[in-house]
């Protein structure tokens, strides 16, 4: 049996056999009000800055004959907190361009002019960091004079430091070195962002 109204019901089932002689009991059928179910996904929850986020809210619906007219999107990084998205769909795409957590909250507007809210967190985190550089030369007679690039590295870079193994540094990007003595040189380049992760590489530098 299906209850359509919200209430308190009492279902009594009644049995009898061939004797005609009778049994019943009774069970108490508690309706509550339909609840509005907001199914709000995102393609990605977390992912390297600038990241990109498909959402989908279709799969929502509302109580009682109630229809979504349109789907307000607060994506919690503009500058101006009352600043908005409406759309008559209810699928949109959003770029989060800066490191950080957003609280992205759904509205949905009922053609009786009620409203239902849920949130869904995205984390952009900094862009995977990886040190990557290369030599002019990596071998030589002395004075050996190399230059380092590090083009080819990733991530969000806020502070480079060089050795050069023969007791020099230097925290330029793409540095220049001349090795004087004759020797191999092990030269290591340390990277960091803004949350002091670090990557390492290495590369062996002869002087002959």
């Amino acid at each position: 049996h299906k209850y359509w109204e919200a209430g308190e019901y009492s279902a009594k089932l009644r049995v009898t056999d061939a004797d005609d002689l009778q049994s019943e009991t009774k069970v108490k059928i508690l309706v509550g009000e339909e609840i509005p179910v907001i199914n709000f996904g995102a393609s990605d929850l977390s992912g390297s800055a600038p990241l990109t986020v498909s959402f989908d809210a279709s799969g929502s619906r509302l109580p009682g004959d109630r229809e979504i007219i349109s789907y307000e999107w607060d994506f919690a990084d503009s500058e101006k907190k009352d600043q908005t998205f409406i759309s008559q769909q209810a699928q949109t795409t959003h770029i989060f361009s800066e490191v950080g957590e957003y609280l992205v909250e759904l509205t949905l507007h009922a053609d009786d002019g009620t409203t239902y809210d849920d949130t869904l967190k995205i984390i952009a985190t900094y862009p995977y960091l990886n040190a990557v550089f290369s030599a002019s030369r990596t071998s030589g007679l002395a004075p050996l004079a190399v230059s380092f690039d590090t083009s080819k590295s990733t991530g969000e870079i806020k502070r480079y430091e060089w050795n050069f193994g023969d007791s020099d540094q230097s925290s330029e990007k793409t540095p220049s070195h001349v090795f004087y003595e004759a020797g191999s040189y092990d030269v290591k380049l340390s990277i960091y962002d803004g949350l002091s992760n670090v990557s390492v590489s290495e590369m062996v530098v002869e002087v002959k």
